[in-house]
């Protein structure tokens, strides 16, 4: 009997093997990063996931931006950079307040931004106000090459009649004027608008920003290996629509990362993410990606994942590791042949193979390791006790 439990057993294995999963000591994030395509980091401590963006940034084969939400990162970077760390770091924060907020954006786009903001914001009359920023914006461009948000800030330190006799000044029409001159209502819609406007991004740009960066800006994209930019804000609808219009309107080849940035449906980033990532390489960092991004309807892009084990939400964690599939499990069981009777008291039973469906990571399976990494949801998955 103990043989032929033993032959079971090995057949067991060698079905066992469609799992796929491999059970290791040590692995590298290196090994990880040279293969990994969009990219997931997600749960465990904070050092966990800094650790894993340093692997990550050592590895990049092309420039780097960071959105980031993290207050902490911009500390982590400055110092892994002045440790003499390869390549060249940039930050757009309080720090350094000269990211250039509509700068190379058309006077249309310009518009059709102020004209969600004022939906979103509640303004009962949007069209007004959109016809009379659309006014200013063509007196603007008669005077500045590429409007912005500080050189509108100036404009509008001005009255609507300076304003009218800078229009005039360049002979801009009548019916420009007009929109300005009948609207004073939509004008002072338009500077809270503006206001508010400012102070979202307000840690990462000045009234009188003097730069020329955004993504927009090719050329200032590429002079930096990795460039950071700090958007968590007190309103974060009018950061986020904002960074969805620049990646729409964005052209540049980069690596997006994307740390601890809060996502929702309404504002548009978390699609242009999704539309991004299936054309250019996209990494999300987060304690739970889950909590950022809303259901694992948005990851189905991401399929280089790495789960760290600490601080891991049985909930979410599970929802994660379905992604991942399932496996025909194969085990040796013992099946009755016959039942005891009168004549024949020892039941007769049998060793044979038995199968169930099972997750091909558990939540248990978990249990002694640091890190569940996987290249592909269909391909190997790697347990690891310690990365390195």
């Amino acid at each position: 009997m103990d043989r032929q439990r033993r032959r079971i057993q090995r057949e067991c294995d060698i079905l066992n093997r469609e799992r796929n999963v491999i059970e290791t000591n040590r692995y590298a994030f290196n090994d990880f990063f040279s293969a990994a395509g969009n990219s997931i980091i997600t749960f465990g401590f904070a050092q966990d996931r800094y650790d894993a963006l340093k692997s990550l940034i050592s590895q990049a084969s092309k420039k780097i931006v960071i959105l980031n939400g993290d207050p902490q990162l911009e500390n982590i970077l400055v110092n892994y950079f002045s440790e003499g760390n390869h390549g060249t770091f940039v930050r757009y924060s309080k720090h350094s307040p000269k990211f250039n907020v509509f700068y190379n954006m058309t006077n249309q786009q310009i518009v059709d931004y102020i004209r969600d903001v004022a939906k979103h914001s509640g303004y009962f009359n949007v069209d007004v106000v959109t016809q009379y920023a659309t006014a200013f914006l063509t007196i603007l461009s008669q005077y500045v090459k590429h409007p912005s948000l500080s050189s509108m800030m100036d404009m509008l330190s001005h009255s609507d009649g300076e304003i009218i006799g800078f229009g005039r000044h360049q002979d801009v029409g009548e019916d420009v004027i007009n929109k300005i001159s009948v609207n004073a209502a939509a004008g002072h819609s338009f500077r809270d608008i503006i206001n508010s406007i400012y102070g979202a991004f307000a840690n990462i740009t000045t009234e009188r920003c003097q730069g020329h960066f955004n993504l927009l800006n090719s050329r200032r994209l590429e002079r930096h290996d990795v460039t950071l930019i700090n958007i968590d804000s007190y309103n974060p609808y009018i950061i986020n629509h904002y960074f969805e219009k620049e990646l729409r309107l964005s052209q540049t080849d980069y690596h997006l990362i994307i740390n601890e940035v809060n996502l929702n449906e309404e504002d548009g980033l978390l699609r242009a993410i999704e539309d991004r990532s299936r054309i250019r390489k996209v990494t999300l960092i987060s304690g739970n990606v889950l909590t950022m991004v809303g259901s694992t309807d948005h990851l189905h892009n991401f399929p280089s994942q790495i789960l760290f084990t600490a601080n891991f939400s049985q909930t979410d964690g599970l929802d994660l590791l379905q992604q991942y599939g399932s496996y025909q499990y194969h085990f040796p069981s013992r099946v009755l042949m016959h039942r005891p009777t009168l004549f024949d008291p020892i039941p007769g039973t049998q060793t044979q193979i038995g199968a169930e469906e099972r997750l091909r990571v558990r939540l248990v399976d978990l249990n002694g390791f640091i890190a569940c990494l996987s290249h592909g949801l269909n391909q190997n998955i790697i347990l690891t006790r310690r990365l390195i």
